[in-house]
């Protein structure tokens, strides 16, 4: 397994996941770097949270750690929202567990939240493990790696400085906000699969709604994203993460990429990466 992790931002699906719908991810550099410990402290206090998913598989294993994970992002000033903890998880497994199939490492996962009422699904871990754009089939168990398929199109991955507590919001969740989700978002993947650009482009615009419609959306991100479609070169602008709240995506013609940078950048709006940014995932190719 590489020792970089990379960024992850959930394109559709971020809800239905957790009725074991379908989602796309991108994974982009900068990656999370793995650093070997030169030496291993049983005590040495945890870099993270003691719930997060590697402080309890630390505490289910009776792992040292062996590794220190550098948070490119942090270090940039973004709050969150790129995959921090599941990396963290990425770093923490035993050599033996690093090297089992992505299906094991899953349910290793997994198996960490058995018994909660809303427990992760466990995509973030496929978007980072296969990367550039993964296509997460939960039901099915199945992970697909693309390419980028709209030569026309380019996006941006935009931080908002703002962060939402996931587990905290996935708490306190109702199930009817969700149930009505995966037959959304699947519209969007087929369009994807397919690779046909318009209607990607009007789906994933009704995905946005929809989400906004079920109470899924922060104010703020709703507010960015009105103000940013006031551009003209603008095509989309989609809230990603918890609530729509840590990063949005900022989606126009590939001819205008430039002049939509130079936009949000007059805008003092923090880029985190743009397709060019698409990269290897931990653990294999592109398929």
């Amino acid at each position: 397994m590489k020792n970089l992790v990379p960024g992850k931002t959930f394109l559709v699906g971020e809800y239905s996941v957790l009725r074991e719908g379908a989602a796309i991810g991108l994974a982009t550099s900068p990656g999370f770097e793995i650093v070997p410990l030169q030496t291993h402290n049983q005590n040495q206090q945890l870099p993270f949270h003691p719930e997060s998913p590697a402080g309890r598989y630390l505490r289910a294993t009776g792992e040292r750690i062996r590794y220190q994970l550098n948070d490119p992002y942090l270090a940039a000033g973004i709050q969150g929202g790129l995959g921090r903890s599941t990396a963290e998880f990425f770093a923490v497994l035993s050599e033996a567990d690093r090297a089992k199939p992505f299906s094991e490492i899953r349910k290793l996962y997994l198996d960490l939240h058995a018994g909660e009422s809303q427990p992760p699904s466990g995509a973030d871990l496929a978007f980072q493990y296969y990367g550039q754009v993964c296509v997460a089939s939960l039901e099915s168990k199945n992970f697909q790696s693309h390419a980028w398929p709209f030569k026309n199109l380019h996006f941006f991955i935009v931080a908002t400085g703002r962060k939402v507590a996931t587990h905290q919001h996935l708490a306190e969740l109702k199930p009817d906000q969700l149930n009505h989700l995966p037959r959304q978002s699947d519209l969007v993947i087929r369009a994807f699969v397919n690779k046909v650009e318009i209607e990607f482009l009007d789906t994933l615009r009704n995905w946005v709604e929809v989400l906004n419609a079920a109470g899924l959306t922060h104010e703020n991100s709703n507010e960015l994203r009105k103000q940013l479609e006031t551009n003209s070169d603008i095509l989309l602008v989609k809230p990603c993460g918890a609530l729509g709240a840590d990063v949005v995506l900022v989606f126009c013609e590939s001819a205008k990429q430039y002049k939509v940078r130079d936009a949000l950048l007059v805008a003092r709006l923090q880029i985190v990466a743009g397709v060019k940014d698409l990269c290897r995932g931990v653990g294999q190719d592109v398929g």
